[in-house]
């Protein structure tokens, strides 16, 4: 199973001859993205299973070349260790009765095999890094110009009173649509140095709908992260390879991970000084929903306490903030400490770290770029919101799982010794 098999030059053709584990992928960004179909859902979300157990299962291949690379050990290492912290966790807190528990917990499987089905569709299929950006940018594009038809225009009355756009897919309310927006719009600029002629002029108008469908969405959160990571990934395709670079990667991120956490933080004296100014600004929908009150203080300070109570194991997937605006803590760091406990949140970062690290370091690619850009993206994004990332089909899977499993991924023809390019 682990031949790369040649494919027409065609996206469309491509599509037609694609192979199962690339049409999972497909089909869970249209998911999604588009499709508002429960089954639809389940329908990928059990594929990537099955394609997941049977690459592990039926190929010591894919086996053997799933564990060559110290990244990918790392990572397996990782998840095995969430996987059985998770269990633990539900024996400690006397849930081991509960079978809704242990079906979200389980969900750490999911993803794992999700990944698995993304390094099988790379290892199967040599063109998919290349072809994969312009796809999922169009892909995402049908579903922002559906949905902007349908919001602003056909529902006209409706946005004027709840004017932040969203898709129909899994990522059904403005903060997640913003966050598949954004991994669309960094996918459809980077397939724009790769694409020509009529599929370069697809993969712009794919891009002009998903940028204006990412400021339609008003999510403060992801259009910041957006802008610096892709930035800050900009400053790294110039850098040289080396310990220098190393060191300036890690102080842009931590610094682009505080400046969110600093807005919030000083949200009551911006809205004081400068989101008056904005009201009734004549922009689409309203100008003042970028100055929204988010209560993110008091939600963190709710998370907070809860996880000083139960530091180990957390409060299990199945718990909720008590506060009225928001169930769960709308921060990625404080979300894993607060359902599995602080040794999840260590190893969680650890994956990120430890894909962040491999996507520096191993050969450039645009599929590479791509997934630099979206893992700072996520820390970045993560330290404003972000619920249980563990879960379902979902958002998630489109700028956190799939951009990590990119830059763990081997890409058939780019790193067979001297054929390997420069790191990203």
């Amino acid at each position: 199973m682990s031949s790369a098999r040649a494919r027409p030059a065609g996206l469309f053709d491509r599509l037609r001859t694609i192979d199962p584990c690339a049409a999972l992928i497909c089909a869970t960004i249209l998911g999604v993205a588009t499709v508002p179909f429960h089954p639809f859902w389940l329908l990928a979300y059990v594929g990537w299973m099955v394609a997941g157990v049977v690459l592990l299962a039926a190929s010591p291949q894919f086996r053997a070349d799933l564990l060559a690379a110290p990244e990918r050990r790392r990572m397996v290492a990782l998840f095995a260790f969430l996987a059985l912290w998770q269990a633990a966790g539900i024996v400690a807190r006397g849930e081991a009765a509960d079978g809704r528990v242990w079906q979200a917990t389980a969900n750490i499987v999911t993803v794992f095999l999700f990944l698995i089905t993304v390094l099988g569709a790379l290892r199967r299929d040599a063109g998919f890094a290349r072809w994969l950006l312009p796809a999922a940018s169009i892909f995402v594009a049908i579903g922002a110009g559906w949905a902007m038809v349908q919001q602003i225009w056909v529902q006209a009355e409706y946005w004027h009173m709840f004017p932040r756009l969203y898709l129909y897919g899994r990522a059904g309310n403005p903060i997640q649509a913003a966050t598949v927006l954004a991994f669309a719009s960094a996918a459809g600029l980077l397939a724009l140095r790769t694409t020509r002629g009529g599929l370069r002029l697809a993969v712009l108008v794919s891009l002009a709908l998903n940028l204006a469908g990412l400021y339609l969405t008003y999510g403060r959160g992801p259009l910041i992260a957006f802008i610096v990571s892709g930035a800050i990934t900009l400053v790294l395709a110039w850098m040289k390879p080396g310990r220098l670079r190393a060191a300036a990667a890690a102080v842009m991120i931590l610094l682009a991970v505080a400046l969110p956490t600093s807005l919030v933080l000083a949200e009551p004296v911006l809205n004081q000084l400068g989101c008056a100014q904005v009201s009734n600004a004549g922009v689409i929908g309203g100008g003042n929903e970028m100055c929204r009150t988010s209560y993110r203080l008091e939600i963190w300070h709710l998370a907070i306490r809860s996880i000083a109570a139960h530091p180990l194991f957390g409060a299990g997937p199945e718990a909720r903030i008590d506060h009225p605006l928001g169930e769960h803590p709308h921060n990625g760091y404080l979300s894993m400490a607060f359902y599995f406990g602080l040794p999840a949140l260590a190893a969680y970062l650890g994956l990120i770290v430890n894909a962040i690290a491999a996507a520096l370091t191993r050969p450039a690619q645009p599929a590479r770029r791509l997934a630099l850009w979206m893992l700072i993206f996520t820390l970045m994004f993560m330290a404003a919101d972000l619920a249980n990332p563990i879960s379902f089909i979902n958002a998630y899977y489109l700028y956190l799982w799939l951009p990590m499993a990119l830059a763990l991924g081997y890409m058939p023809g780019h790193e067979d010794g001297a054929a390997a390019k420069a790191p990203v």
